[in-house]
């Protein structure tokens, strides 16, 4: 965990490039973004000429590098080999059924990383979002449409926290739609994990909450949803429903969506090793996203059981060390915030507290207008069988994402 960023790593994986004997993955990933629009990323034999390659040489730093160092590009290694995967397996998703079959140059040193950070094998909103940014010189803010008058001035010019100013380190697709999307989600995360610590705080302190810790932490927290949400509106800009729905969403889909899950060859399996390692996961989500949990518990908003069990099965999809925090910040409070406000009768701790309730409402209810655009109307142009949309996690989409707005709105103090 940063104390400044959150979940978001002081050190960027995308200012790295990982060592010798490694280039071979460098290289075929440098290709995603030329060949999958092409559907040729398969046919090239890229994959099949990779070698076979031992993982254990990056866990340990070498002389030249220190620990933080040599974490990161641990990071990099599974989100280059988590983007080699996906597009091996979905680059034709709309044209032909998956492959159910990863190679040994993939999955064994892919499992083996996974395995060393406390990940699944497969794509999450961390590969995508967490660990595949760098901050660029080079900027387009000016053409922005989100305010950031009100930002920090270091942020502006050193945090990844404003879309203009990042770029992603991988793309599978080469388009700015994606580009666009995984790093408003980056700047989400980065914004929003500035709190981190005061929740933290408090929840080591509760049920002794200082009035004055909770007001200052609900005051910088109000802006804060103000500026994510601007950000998630300003999505649009340049990631459109056709590019998002058609070309992007088909690769992050996960192994679970295949009949039979996904094989590694060469990995044993743990309860039968003669066997190989047949792994079921959900793709990418956004309900894998930790900031947003840990708000949820901080500000006392509660979910019915069947949405609660949905966010905690997202849970698996984080590292184990954000995995831990966020169990931690979502167990049960001795005091939540949400109690402590409703003892106090303060006019002015009432009125901020709901300020930032109806900020996190207004937040879901943008989300849930992209989800329409982007994909349940796109859906609905390819005449499907009835049914409930998924969303890239698996969960039915529209009624749970309605439910959650919901359950938000009924969080305001009573």
């Amino acid at each position: 965990m940063s104390t400044v960023r959150g979940f978001i790593p002081d050190l960027s994986p995308g200012t790295l490039k990982l060592p010798e004997p490694f280039t071979p993955w460098e290289n075929a990933a440098q290709q995603l973004a030329k060949l999958i629009p092409e559907k040729t990323f398969v046919a090239s034999g890229i994959i099949q000429g990779l070698p076979l390659l031992d993982a254990e040489a990056l866990f340990s730093a070498s002389p030249s590098t220190n620990w933080v160092t040599n974490e990161a590009l641990i990071r990099r290694a599974h989100v280059l080999l988590t983007f080699l995967t996906q597009g091996y397996l979905f680059e034709q998703a709309n044209d032909a059924p998956p492959t159910s079959v990863l190679p040994p140059q993939l999955a064994v040193p892919w499992e083996k990383i996974s395995r060393k950070l406390g990940v699944p094998c497969a794509i999450t909103h961390t590969s995508c979002d967490v660990w595949n940014w760098v901050v660029c010189a080079d900027t387009h803010a000016a053409n922005s449409g989100v305010d950031t008058a009100g930002a920090d001035s270091t942020h502006q010019s050193s945090e990844p926290t404003d879309p203009n100013r990042i770029r992603v380190s991988f793309s599978m697709t080469g388009l700015r739609d994606e580009e666009w999307f995984f790093c408003s989600s980056t700047a989400i995360q980065t914004l929003a994990g500035s709190l981190m610590g005061s929740c933290w705080r408090l929840r080591v302190m509760s049920p002794n909450l200082p009035r004055h810790d909770v007001h200052d932490l609900l005051t910088r927290l109000f802006p804060v949803l103000v500026h994510i949400t601007d950000i998630l509106r300003n999505l649009r800009r340049h990631c459109h429903p056709d590019g998002f729905y058609n070309v992007l969403r088909p690769l992050l889909q996960g192994s679970a969506t295949l009949p039979d899950g996904l094989q590694l060859q060469g990995v044993p399996d743990d309860e039968n090793p003669q066997n190989w390692k047949v792994i079921r996961y959900q793709g990418a989500s956004a309900a894998q996203s930790p900031v947003i949990q840990v708000l949820d518990s901080v500000l006392g908003i509660l979910h019915s059981p069947k949405e609660q069990k949905v966010l905690e099965s997202c849970r698996q999809y984080l590292p184990a060390g954000h995995r831990r925090f966020v169990d931690y910040l979502c167990s049960s409070w001795p005091l939540s915030v949400r109690e402590f406000v409703n003892q106090q009768n303060d006019a002015g701790l009432t009125s901020i507290f709901d300020q930032c309730v109806q900020q996190l409402v207004t937040f879901r209810k943008t989300h849930m207008g992209i989800v329409k655009t982007h994909i349940l109307a796109q859906k609905a142009k390819l005449k499907p069988e009835n049914g409930a949309t998924l969303g890239t996690g698996g969960s039915e989409l529209e009624e749970f994402l309605q439910k959650i707005v919901n359950d938000t709105r009924c969080a305001a103090s009573q």
